[in-house]
């Protein structure tokens, strides 16, 4: 719409308009900010009108002069005094066709964009002239979801749930209320959903001994369930508490020692990497942590794939102390990714036997029925004597346990009085140390005779 004044300054009339301008009101009438108005040179000629010039309005502007055309107006009217916007009255626009085609513009994910959950909101703007009939979604060249409820100018959405892992092809198609169509550019989602690590213990699955200063296996096992785990690393990781193995008291000591310390959680407990170098309480020749450069089924885990990691561990830790191990693993791709093994208690022994020697009584010594005789062993060990016992088998087959005590330095005794029996009685001595405990557990076995003492008695 053009809006001209015939202008009465001068000789004459000269003929100023709008450039541009032109305001429609509520009621279906226009206004135009005098201020705006231009000679045909496009000089200023806004100071130049007077109140009560001739004003005109020309519906499409095909003419300078101004006419009654179109859907202007024939017969002028009067320039309202003042500044500002001039009101001009009975000013309808007919509407014309609209061959315009929306504008629409993708606003999220961007091109190329990783998505791990297989969620998806597509965002988009769309304008027009026209009202907007409706969007599509067109995913892999299809449509997909269409809406047709659209407010122009303000962000728009289609979702998705659940995609599967792959590439995906997408872009936005609308049209507006006269048929016109526009999309935009195509963008390439890739879903790469993540997923979730689960591990376990091989060897050892339990509480279990090592020989000191021998290598033993750490085997695990770590598998990529529900997505994409992608590269992931192994660490081997045992929890800094050292105990001694002690009394079924004291281990309750510890058991609230360990709830107050949070090594009963799992998840990232506190611990540091078994070294790669000869080192106290144990070290291991094999890389740690652990990478699909050595074991090539951590790289890029699955859903469903499965790695084994086995570390060769030597233990040169104190004898009889304790330590707690677990294996931990996490994704180098996804760093919210990661789980570890149960804990389990690994105690270090050793291999030799107690020696027992100086024994008492001597062989083929004669006694006294109903005698008090002292049954006594020197007994040592590289590490600790747990106990020492004589079994007294009696001539009737009879046999009796004796616990022998510690009385001084090496020497382990007890007193025994000899039955009302007359014959030969046979003394056997065993002596266990506490690498003998099986697994940690207050259950002893005791293995192995140290030596014999044959006594006889008349």
């Amino acid at each position: 719409m053009t809006v001209y004044v015939n202008i009465s300054i001068f000789a004459g009339n000269f003929t100023c308009k709008t450039v541009p301008s032109v305001f429609s009101g509520g009621d279906g009438s226009f206004s135009t900010n005098l201020a705006n108005l231009k000679y045909s040179d496009n000089s200023d000629c806004s100071g130049s009108w007077e109140t009560g010039d001739f004003i005109w309005a020309e519906g499409n502007g095909s003419t300078v002069i101004p006419t009654a055309q179109g859907n202007g107006i024939g017969a002028p009217e009067g320039v309202e005094s003042g500044s500002g916007l001039q009101y001009i009255n009975n000013v309808t626009l007919a509407s014309g066709p609209d061959l315009t085609a929306p504008i629409v513009q993708l606003i999220s994910p961007v091109n190329g964009t990783v998505t791990t959950t297989g969620n998806v909101v597509f965002n988009y703007n769309v304008t027009d002239n026209s009202s907007i009939a409706n969007c599509s979604l067109i995913f892999n060249g299809i449509v997909n979801q269409t809406n047709t409820t659209i407010t122009k100018d303000v962000t728009q959405n289609f979702t998705k749930t659940n995609l599967p892992d792959g590439l995906f092809n997408w872009s936005v198609n609308c049209s507006d209320s006269s048929g016109n169509q526009n999309g935009t550019e195509i963008r390439v989602l890739n879903v790469s959903k993540m997923g979730s690590l689960q591990a376990i213990l091989i060897t050892p699955s339990t509480n279990t001994s090592v020989i000191k200063n021998q290598f033993f296996t750490f085997t695990t096992q770590v598998t990529c369930v529900g997505g994409s785990c992608g590269n992931v690393n192994a660490s081997l990781d045992p929890i800094a508490f050292e105990k001694k193995k002690v009394s079924l008291f004291t281990k309750i000591i510890y058991l609230i020692k360990e709830i107050f310390t949070g090594n009963l959680i799992t998840g990232m407990a506190t611990g540091g990497l078994v070294p790669t170098l000869p080192d106290t309480p144990f070290w291991t020749n094999s890389s740690n942590p652990a990478n699909f450069t050595n074991f090539p089924c951590l790289a890029n885990m699955l859903d469903g794939s499965s790695c084994n990691t086995t570390w060769y561990v030597n233990a040169t830790g104190g004898v009889e102390t304790v330590h707690e191990f677990f294996a931990f693993f996490n994704s180098t791709t996804y760093p919210t990714v990661s789980n570890e093994t149960t804990h389990i208690y690994i105690t270090i022994t050793e291999q030799t036997k107690p020696l027992v020697f100086d024994l008492r009584p001597l062989a083929n010594t004669n006694f006294n029925v109903s005698s008090v005789i002292e049954i006594a062993a020197n007994v040592t060990d590289d590490n600790n004597v747990s106990v020492v016992l004589a079994n007294v088998t009696f001539p009737n087959g009879t046999r009796q346990q004796i616990i022998l005590s510690n009385s001084l330095g090496e020497k382990y005794n007890s007193t025994f009085t000899i039955p009302n029996l007359i014959g030969q009685f046979n003394v056997v001595f065993i002596a266990n140390d506490t690498s003998n405990n099986v697994n940690g557990t207050e259950t002893t076995f005791f293995v192995g005779v140290d030596s014999t003492n044959l006594a006889v008695f008349n």
